[in-house]
């Protein structure tokens, strides 16, 4: 009973942990990534509709 109390702790930890990993790295990310992705794209869109 440890062992399966043990592991579905683990689980559970482990499961709440990775999706929170993912959670506080998406917005990094996301943040980052549309920042200096958005600013390029709109810009070069212009730029190349412009020209």
């Amino acid at each position: 009973m440890t062992p399966n109390v043990r592991k579905m702790n683990y689980e559970g930890g482990s499961l709440p942990l990775a999706p929170a990993s993912s959670v506080a790295a998406l917005p990094a990310v996301a943040f980052a990534t549309p920042s200096p992705g958005l600013r390029p794209g709109p810009r070069m869109c212009s730029q190349e509709g412009t020209v």
